[in-house]
């Protein structure tokens, strides 16, 4: 018989998800705009895509959650969580007269891989927009470059990760016990020189 009558919301873990994001989709354009850059043209985000390098709307941001480590659980049902997400980026090059494909694709990825890390360290996201008792602290930790490419790949495609923490808190709504029938007491808080002691509050 189901015990919890309340409904689960949605994790902080999945919200970060989604907040992260959130202001990719928001602050990648508006850096195109103010800088022109090319590279920075057109970018789409996604989340959790599982075949982001097969859109046709490269280059492409996929945000995805890795893992969760928990600690710290109190009585309240909070515990401190560090949730880890992959932010992936893909990009291709076409070979023109001036320069090769993989160096153009190479190029536009460093750049947009730059530009998702600026903006997510930057202090104004500090909290993704949150209450500070919500997150505690976001950082970027790593940026990998994936070797090679796909042999026989006429679009020069690659492709780079950012390894994205938040601290965030996990939040589970529990419930107030009631005593059963008969076990209910009677007793008063008091102080004496030895300290506080329970006494009968008949």
């Amino acid at each position: 018989m189901p015990r919890i009558s309340t409904p689960i919301q949605s994790q902080a873990f999945e919200i970060c998800r989604n907040r992260i994001a959130e202001i990719l989709t928001d602050e990648i354009p508006n850096q195109y705009i103010i800088t022109y850059d090319p590279n920075l043209a057109d970018v789409d985000v996604l989340i959790e895509s599982n075949s982001p390098e097969d859109q046709t709307g490269i280059p492409v941001v996929n945000v995805s959650f890795a893992s969760d480590v928990f600690s710290g659980k109190d009585y309240g049902g909070n515990v401190k969580g560090g949730a880890v997400y992959n932010i992936d980026v893909y990009s291709n090059g076409v070979t023109t007269d001036d320069d090769d494909g993989d160096k153009l694709a190479a190029i536009k990825l460093q750049r947009i891989l730059g530009v998702c890390r600026s903006i997510l360290e930057n202090p104004i996201y500090k909290t993704l927009g949150y209450d500070q008792a919500f997150i505690n602290r976001v950082y970027c930790s790593e940026i990998h470059v994936a070797n090679g490419r796909a042999q026989n790949d006429t679009k020069n495609s690659c492709m780079g990760r950012i390894t994205f923490t938040v601290q965030a808190q996990e939040t589970t709504s529990l419930i107030v016990p009631n005593l059963i029938e008969g076990y209910q007491t009677s007793l008063k808080l008091d102080i004496s020189e030895r300290g506080y002691f329970y006494t009968s509050g008949v």
